[in-house]
């Protein structure tokens, strides 16, 4: 049998893989830190571990509990803002292939996807027809 995957969802998982090659890390996303308007005080009820745990990672870290608090909050956020924008263009790609007919050959793209992690420039896998 003959997967095939939207078109899309291929150049999410190239771009990952790149970046894993050069990096040997998942992808985590950039904090920015922008004050923009005024900031409000929220009031977090932690278990006295988590408590601990957070406030001995932020000593590693250089950092006071309350930054490292609000980075990894910020960290969550995005990282919840890119999975909910990956799912929605999955979504989309899989519609425009029920549409249009057209995917990627799974052991094409695996294929591909190991010659790029291994330094290599292969061709890009083509769209085809993947219904009967």
């Amino acid at each position: 049998m003959t997967y095939f995957f939207p078109a899309s969802l291929i150049a999410a998982l190239i771009a990952q893989a790149c970046a894993l090659r050069r990096c040997g890390v998942t992808l985590v996303p950039p904090i920015v830190q922008k004050v923009q308007g005024t900031m409000t005080t929220t009031s977090l009820k932690l278990s006295d571990e988590l408590k601990q745990r957070a406030v001995a990672a932020a000593e590693k870290k250089g950092m006071s509990p309350h930054a490292f608090m609000v980075q990894a909050i910020e960290r969550a956020a995005t990282a919840a803002e890119w999975r909910a924008s990956f799912v929605s263009e999955a979504q989309a790609a899989r519609e425009k292939m029920l549409r249009t007919g057209k995917g990627f050959d799974a052991r094409e793209v695996h294929s591909y996807l190991k010659a790029r992690i291994a330094g290599n420039n292969p061709a890009r896998p083509k769209a085809k027809s993947w219904q009967s």
